[in-house]
């Protein structure tokens, strides 16, 4: 389940948003799983698009990325993507985010 964390006082002045980072980590999440994670009250749902592997510097989209984006979206949750970037310089920085655009542009 889904359990309410603790925010320390310190923090209890901003607003807390119910969000979760998701990626081919989590596995196969089904379309019904996805309304039980809106129905406990996560709005905000970061996934990750891609991945670069840093041996080649090869740019990968994540297997569950197309699954997981539409499910979302389905499910009504507001979405933020990410790329997890092993970038080293700024041109491969600018390929990793030319990738992440053109995975998200449809």
């Amino acid at each position: 389940g889904l359990g309410k964390a603790q925010t320390p006082s310190k923090y209890k002045k901003y607003k807390r948003l119910n969000c979760i980072d998701i990626s081919w980590w989590q596995g196969d999440i089904s379309k019904a799983s996805w309304k039980k994670i809106k129905d406990a009250g996560v709005k905000y749902v970061i996934i990750r698009t891609g991945y670069t592997s840093l041996s080649k510097f090869t740019l990968n989209m994540d297997s569950k990325f197309s699954q997981n984006i539409n499910n979302a979206y389905e499910a009504g949750l507001k979405i933020g993507v990410y790329h997890f970037s092993q970038a080293l310089t700024v041109a491969e920085a600018e390929k990793e985010a030319a990738y992440t655009i053109k995975l998200i542009e449809n």
